[in-house]
């Protein structure tokens, strides 16, 4: 990539009623590097309606291969994620479905497209940029969603958070905004931020629970 980047995830099962959902959740997260440019993407299965770790898996493996991603236009990002819905319908016969991020970044600008109620928040010296703000909730993938698109620059520095409404849902966006800027490594703010939520909820997780952060340099 054209700059360097401090990066950090987290994968960790909710606890409902006192016990854990299942033994992975159904949240997921990934990354893919290749020379001059990543990629990024997140799924929250939709555990109501069954099969959400089924449609979060089949979102992931429907991304394909990491390649074709440095060709990819916001646009056309929403493309490959109505495709990527089309296949996560067809595997699991529309029984299960997922909240999507994509994001590619060649370290000065980057682009994508989501649907769902996960979030990716870029944060820059003079505020806040809301990449998924415009993004449909429902239907999720799997189940005929509409992927929106988005772009923007990068500067050294600034920081993008993706995550699942386990941190959105359970946490004041203005705390989590302190802490994004405020902590010095990408491991120390997903780890503040997973006891943000846990310091609000008895120290439990109350829902699936999935956050990645990036600082790019």
């Amino acid at each position: 990539m054209k700059q360097a980047f401090d990066c950090s995830a987290l994968v960790k099962p909710g606890t409902f009623r006192g016990k854990t959902a299942n033994e992975k959740g159904d949240d997921r997260v990934g990354y893919k590097a290749m020379d001059g440019f990543g990629a990024f993407y997140l799924a929250d299965g939709a555990t109501g309606i069954g099969l959400g770790a089924e449609a979060a898996d089949a979102f992931i493996a429907a991304l394909g291969d990491a390649e074709q991603y440095q060709y990819l236009t916001a646009e056309s990002c929403c493309d490959l994620l109505r495709l990527v819905d089309e296949e996560v319908s067809v595997k699991l016969k529309c029984n299960g479905d997922t909240t999507g991020i994509l994001i590619v970044t060649n370290g000065e600008d980057l682009w994508g497209a989501s649907a769902g109620d996960s979030r990716g928040m870029l944060y820059k010296a003079d505020g806040v940029v809301e990449l998924t703000g415009w993004q449909v909730r429902k239907p999720r993938f799997g189940n005929g969603a509409t992927p929106v698109g988005f772009k923007g620059k990068v500067k050294p520095g600034e920081r993008l958070l993706l995550a699942s409404d386990g941190l959105w849902d359970f946490a004041q966006s203005g705390v989590i905004g302190e802490i994004v800027r405020g902590a010095g490594s990408a491991e120390e703010i997903v780890h503040r931020l997973e006891q943000l939520v846990r310091s609000q909820n008895e120290d439990r997780l109350p829902d699936d629970l999935s956050i990645m952060m990036f600082i790019f340099g």
